[in-house]
């Protein structure tokens, strides 16, 4: 069985040579905390989102890896593209949302302890959904922000919104996303001190 060290070695050459995330790469607004854990000898990311903005249309199977992304941005979204992609999906059958997700990075930490000692630093800061999901092989950490907000804008070919719900829960995406990236910033000061 490989030891924590060759496990840190392998996720992070996965992640820099085989990224399998829809977006292909890390997210630029997450690199500086992701670099920042990764320099850890304790610890290291498995994956992560910086947050986004997005249209999802939910598959009638439910299943993850079947939804589709007709459009996603991992900056300030624009809502008249928002107004144009729901009108154009208008004829779609099933659910549309559209959603902020906040955000989230996957650690390994080295034990329990250090584990603890992660999260007493992200915790009290607004993270307060973060736990530890995992101990089978490297003890595994969910960073996840409080900032996330979705809403259903499609059902059954009916458009539930107008155009002032939309140019108002992008504003507000946009501000969550704006505080999900000073999160960011703040925690990679955190891990630093460590």
């Amino acid at each position: 069985m490989k030891d924590f060290e060759e496990r840190k070695t392998h996720a992070l050459w996965r992640m820099s040579e085989l990224d399998r995330s829809k977006k292909g790469s890390v997210d630029e607004h997450a690199k500086p905390l992701i670099d920042a854990i990764n320099a850890h000898p304790d610890y290291y990311t498995t994956s992560s989102c910086a947050g986004r903005i997005l249209l999802l249309v939910e598959p009638p199977s439910q299943k993850k890896n079947e939804y589709a992304w007709p459009l996603v941005t991992h900056e300030h979204a624009d809502p008249q593209a928002f107004l144009n992609t729901i009108h154009a999906l208008s004829h779609t059958q099933g659910t549309v949302w559209m959603r902020m997700q906040t955000v989230i990075i996957h650690v390994a930490a080295r034990d329990l302890t250090a584990a603890n000692v992660l999260l007493r630093q992200f915790h009290p800061h607004g993270w307060k959904r973060s736990g530890i999901f995992s101990t089978e092989h490297d003890v595994m950490i969910e960073l996840l922000s409080v900032e996330g907000m979705d809403a259903p804008v499609i059902q059954d070919k009916k458009v539930l919104v107008d155009e002032a719900f939309v140019m108002t829960f992008i504003a507000l995406a946009n501000k969550k996303l704006t505080m999900a990236h000073e999160k960011i910033l703040a925690g990679t000061q955190r891990v630093k001190k460590l």
